[in-house]
């Protein structure tokens, strides 16, 4: 296999999984990482397989070596979310939870950045564009704060988006938007505000 062989050892992996072949599928992706070690993607398709079959210390293995892929050989095309989000998803699989609640810190200083661009907006188009980027944040933030298990980060992402969706309806009164414009945004705001708590929602 030439310059493309870890891409064929992939397609050989996903082929003897569909057999339930644990033993080949995950013979396969090591020979992948072997052509292609600095693939994030490739050690966490390893380490999932790993995880299936119950061989933890192998599994941590490969949460580290993706790690190590994703700070030496950063993607340009994967958004700040997205790497916090997979940040903590492998340092908890690599049992390192202190790396994981360091980038969870770093994303809720990227929410407030987010949620700050949101409340300073002074028309509802500015409102909106900066909503498309506060509430991929929101998701993100909610995702991870239910992973670590820290309410008060959810209670408060919570609060703050609630306001921030509030100032967009003020908007859009004031400028008399087509209520069409608003519907998800009155939808996302009534799901916050009818959830008992945030954490259901």
């Amino acid at each position: 296999m030439h310059a493309n062989g870890a891409t064929e050892w992939q397609r050989i992996a996903a082929r003897r999984a569909m057999q339930n072949d644990s033993a080949g599928a995950i013979d396969a992706m090591e020979n992948a990482v072997l052509v292609e070690p600095d693939s994030f993607h490739h050690w966490m398709w390893l380490g999932k397989m790993y995880r299936q079959t119950g061989d933890k210390p192998n599994a941590v293995r490969c949460a580290r070596n993706g790690l190590r892929c994703l700070d030496e050989h950063p993607d340009p095309s994967i958004s700040p979310e997205e790497r916090t989000r997979l940040l903590i998803r492998s340092s908890l699989q690599a049992e390192l939870r202190d790396r994981a609640d360091l980038a969870f810190r770093h994303l809720t200083a990227l929410r407030r950045t987010r949620l700050e661009a949101v409340r300073n907006a002074s028309t509802f188009e500015e409102w909106r564009q900066a909503d498309l980027v506060a509430a991929a944040s929101f998701e993100t933030l909610l995702e991870l704060a239910r992973l670590l298990g820290d309410r008060d980060e959810i209670e408060l992402a919570a609060s703050t988006y609630f306001q921030s969706l509030d100032h967009g309806l003020h908007l859009a009164w004031q400028e008399e938007i087509d209520p069409e414009q608003t519907h998800t945004l009155k939808k996302r705001r009534e799901q916050i505000a009818g959830a008992r708590s945030p954490l259901e929602l």
